[in-house]
């Protein structure tokens, strides 16, 4: 168990990110952090499983703490998490930064999807190169699917733009 660094629960493992906007549609990570327990025994409806070496994908919001030019974080512990990042919470001016700090956690009971490959070892069932994710498994295949495709398509017309400008 460990604790994560701006809600202080006790927990699994965390994923902590700040997050700088600007204007209503621009946003950038400054700053993202897991850790984590990665060699994970999940139950199962019929048993437990051995994960081996999984990486967490946590997106379900715990907590979440904003500022912005009118208004200062609510939690004292942000600006020393800030400070941690050496991220500035006032820009150039003196104005404060439009910035959110949210936090994801996974507790130990906690209900998760797994995707991986699974193995026999020892006569135990067990998986490797896992994915543990906090949301529904059609909405991170979906996730990943567009991913894919949107991949395709860079790929596709990059090379339609290098063979045009070949010929």
């Amino acid at each position: 168990m460990q604790v994560a660094p701006l809600s202080q629960p006790p927990c699994l493992a965390y994923r902590f990110a700040v997050v700088g906007s600007r204007g209503r549609r621009t946003r950038a990570y400054l700053y993202t952090e897991r850790r984590g327990q990665w060699n994970l025994t999940v139950q199962t409806a019929n048993s437990s499983l051995a994960v081996d070496a999984c990486d967490l994908d946590l997106n379900t919001v715990y907590y979440q703490d904003m500022q912005h030019p009118f208004k200062p974080f609510a939690d004292g512990r942000s600006h020393k998490l800030l400070s941690d990042a050496n991220i500035p919470p006032k820009n150039l001016a003196g104005m404060r930064c439009s910035l959110t700090l949210t936090e994801s956690i996974l507790r130990e009971g906690g209900q998760v999807s797994l995707m991986g490959r699974q193995t026999w070892v020892n006569q135990q069932r067990s998986l490797k190169g896992t994915i543990i994710t906090d949301q529904p498994i059609g909405r991170f295949i979906l996730k990943a699917t567009v991913m894919f495709i949107a991949s395709a398509l860079v790929v596709y017309l990059s090379t339609g733009v290098i063979d045009a400008a070949f010929r």
